[in-house]
């Protein structure tokens, strides 16, 4: 729903199918930074390459802890797509991922 109301916006579409998730992970939440990059890795494959080559990209998370998620999706679009740029966007960020102490 997020992706959708920034794409209303800025008058392009969301496009559901060029990347999917191929493998189920273990959630995130309770995981240590350390191992949340290792459960999300080649969780993400390029369906469509042809569709997001030389285009710019922007990835939408509804809350960025780490960024291992968005990063391995990113990764797999770079891998896969030549000439892709990649923009992210987040609802929320962990304030300690962001160097801000409580």
């Amino acid at each position: 729903y997020i992706a959708e109301g920034i794409a209303a916006q800025l008058g392009v579409e969301v496009d559901r199918r060029s990347v999917s998730r191929v493998r189920n992970t273990a959630s995130q939440a309770l995981k240590p930074r350390r191992e949340r990059a290792g459960n999300v890795e080649d969780a993400f494959a390029v369906r469509r390459p042809e569709r997001l080559a030389g285009r710019h990209v922007l990835l939408v998370d509804d809350v960025m802890t780490t960024g291992s998620t968005l990063l391995s999706c990113a990764s797999a679009i770079l891998r896969d797509a030549p000439g892709c740029r990649i923009s992210i966007a987040a609802l929320a960020v962990s304030q300690r991922e962001l160097g801000v102490k409580e």
